[in-house]
């Protein structure tokens, strides 16, 4: 098609000879240009999926899509909308466990011969059974085993297994992705991003609450990730399961121990690693001033980074620290290093300062890490707070 212009934007020509054609290739088009050319829901909770608590049975909430089409490049797509919930059935379980998936699809006789008339409607197509996976995208595309001639949008994908007679909310997975206009930041699941990213892209993943540009090449972290961990019980470790594209890990905390002792010692570990593969040198620096000699340990399975105030100590009274990780992001074949500080404060012994440099002799990438104490467990009201730089 030639250059053209939609039909809100032209006034009809009065002498009736030269009016304008605005075939519907045109709107839908429109809509395509708004959208970025990506199916998705608008809005985050459009169309959530949910247990009925009943048969074989989900309930789907209101909201609006659009539906990219997948016939030409010169389809377009197509808006779907509705203001009700709906209740949609699964057929009963198979032997083995299969995968279900709930497509929101658009009828188009202009692409194909259809059954009933041109429309938006749910539909929920089985999977194989024991195949382990939902079905592919190509299984809904031309020449799949699920084609109807127009458009459609996968919004959840449901496990259904051997004895089921109910869906659990535990079974149903969001795999919907969500549009905005082009320049405009994208909602996603991390595990859902936008396929067919331009450069520029940017997103937000709701589920990780993390914000990414697409660089060209890869999903590159957008500014600062936080997390903040206050515990309202005892705690045996917190550990902190850090995104991509970190490369300066910092991690600060208050904490107490609970065991029966003056104090116990804070440790670290990296990836839930207990291997004999930390090594450390700590300074302790007296309440007097004086700094005592380096502690040099080689070969540890945990990096003692200080003291932890526990349940003999002064009450109320909590430990302090922070670790600093500038390689988090693995730039080096192998090797982790970090600095700790730790403030012991406590008026029946005095205030105590650690200064600890260490190393993890392993190979990367780092994903997590752990604080725990030698012995016992954190008491509630400790916190953790884990910070990242891209």
């Amino acid at each position: 098609m030639t250059l053209q212009t939609a039909p809100a934007y032209i006034a009809k020509q009065a002498d009736g000879v030269t009016d304008f054609q605005h075939p519907i290739e045109l709107m839908r088009n429109l809509l395509a240009a708004q959208s970025g050319k990506r199916s998705g829901l608008f809005r985050y909770g459009d169309f959530n999926v949910t247990t009925t608590g009943s048969g074989m049975n989900v309930n789907v909430a209101a909201g609006s899509a659009y539906l990219h089409g997948v016939e030409s490049n010169t389809q377009g797509g197509y808006f779907a909308w509705s203001n009700a919930s709906e209740v949609l059935t699964f057929g009963a379980a198979s032997g083995s466990t299969r995968y279900d998936t709930i497509l929101l699809r658009v009828a188009d006789n202009q692409y194909g011969s259809i059954s009933g008339a041109p429309r938006a409607y749910w539909s929920v197509v089985a999977g194989a059974a024991g195949a382990g996976a939902p079905r592919a995208d190509s299984y809904f595309n031309s020449g799949g085993g699920s084609y109807n001639p127009g458009a459609w949008v996968r919004v959840a994908d449901v496990k259904i297994d051997p004895g089921d007679t109910t869906i659990s909310g535990a079974k149903i997975t969001m795999t919907n992705q969500y549009i905005a206009a082009p320049g405009a930041r994208l909602l996603c699941l991390s595990t859902a991003r936008p396929s067919s990213p331009v450069l520029g892209d940017s997103i937000f993943e709701v589920d990780t609450k993390l914000s990414r540009v697409w660089d060209g090449t890869s999903w590159v972290l957008e500014g600062r990730w936080r997390s903040v961990n206050t515990l309202s019980g005892t705690a045996a470790s917190v550990t902190f399961t850090v995104p991509s594209g970190i490369n300066h890990l910092k991690i600060m905390w208050t904490a107490r121990g609970d065991t029966a002792a003056t104090a116990t010692s804070m440790l670290l570990r990296v990836n839930g690693s207990a291997s004999a593969v930390y090594s450390y040198n700590q300074i302790l620096n007296l309440n007097s001033g004086s700094a005592a000699a380096g502690s040099l340990a080689t070969g540890q399975t945990s990096v003692a980074i200080g003291a932890l105030i526990a349940a003999n100590g002064n009450a109320n009274r909590f430990s302090a620290g922070s670790i600093d990780v500038p390689g988090w992001s693995s730039p080096h074949a192998t090797g982790l290093q970090g600095l700790a500080h730790t403030s012991q404060a406590d008026p029946g012994f005095g205030l105590n300062q650690y200064v600890v440099g260490w190393i993890m002799d392993a190979t990367g990438p780092w994903t997590s890490l752990t604080l725990l104490p030698a012995a016992g467990n954190f008491t509630a009201g400790s916190q953790f707070i884990a910070e990242g730089l891209a």
